[in-house]
């Protein structure tokens, strides 16, 4: 509806789209789109699956109309600045602190054929986790059914199921909650963290190229830069920033 309401011209081709918040794949058209701008960052020729975000929209409240995916960030600096609710896009590397405590610049990869980064320096309760960097995920870690399977988390740790569920542009996904000792990143340690469990999907997307993904009840602690030219993130505390 708002490609055709923006004049777009959508495709007859369908396209296989699988995600969090897809308990089956999606088989969608997409568009392309001539010109976007987004603040003074601009893109030409990209295109856009045509997902209906309406369902979503009145579950958190806000218009939604689109999510700004990998073909508009690729070879870009994006700084999302959780403590200042800022998003800011750099020419070059931006400046960062110079205490070495207060930051760590982690080198990541991309999940299969997706351009989803990946980053290994991940550690729940000493175990190592390979995650993605998700920042449309609120837990601090949202770990997959496989990868739970594989650690051996099902009778040691109390799940709870609560109400609330993962929003996604299909359907809700039921999550499992459960406190931890500590996460850690790097050398950045969170004490007792919220981690989540996906419950009910059909198949989980994890297998051996990732456990999990790693969620804004981590990241809102940092101004997390991804820098898709070199292929790093960057994770800078505040100095009130205390690991135990």
């Amino acid at each position: 509806a708002v490609a055709r309401r923006l004049g777009l011209y959508v495709q007859r081709r369908l396209y296989k789209v699988d995600g969090l918040g897809f308990r089956n794949s999606l088989v969608i058209p997409r568009s392309r789109i001539p010109f976007l701008k987004v603040g003074p960052v601009s893109a030409w020729g990209l295109y856009a699956y045509n997902i209906d975000f309406s369902k979503l929209s009145r579950e958190l409240d806000v218009p939604l109309h689109g999510v700004l995916g990998f073909n508009f960030f690729q070879g870009k600096i994006i700084q999302i600045d959780y403590p200042s609710r800022m998003i800011r896009f750099f020419e070059d590397a931006p400046p960062v602190k110079e205490d070495k405590k207060f930051r760590v610049v982690l080198p990541f990869s991309f999940l299969g054929s997706t351009a989803i980064p990946v980053i290994e320096d991940v550690f729940l309760d000493g175990h190592p986790i390979r995650a993605t960097v998700d920042t449309g995920s609120s837990p601090a870690l949202l770990l997959f059914p496989s990868a739970v399977r594989r650690m051996d988390l099902h009778e040691r740790v109390q799940w709870d199921i609560p109400e609330p569920m993962a929003l996604g542009p299909a359907a809700p996904v039921r999550i499992a909650m459960a406190t931890f000792k500590t996460l850690r990143v790097g050398k950045f340690t969170l004490l007792h963290p919220q981690i989540g469990m996906v419950v009910d999907m059909e198949k989980d997307g994890a297998g051996a190229e990732r456990a999990g993904s790693l969620g804004n009840g981590f990241l809102r602690h940092f101004v997390v830069t991804l820098d898709y030219r070199r292929r790093t993130i960057t994770l800078e505390a505040s100095d009130a920033w205390e690991s135990p």
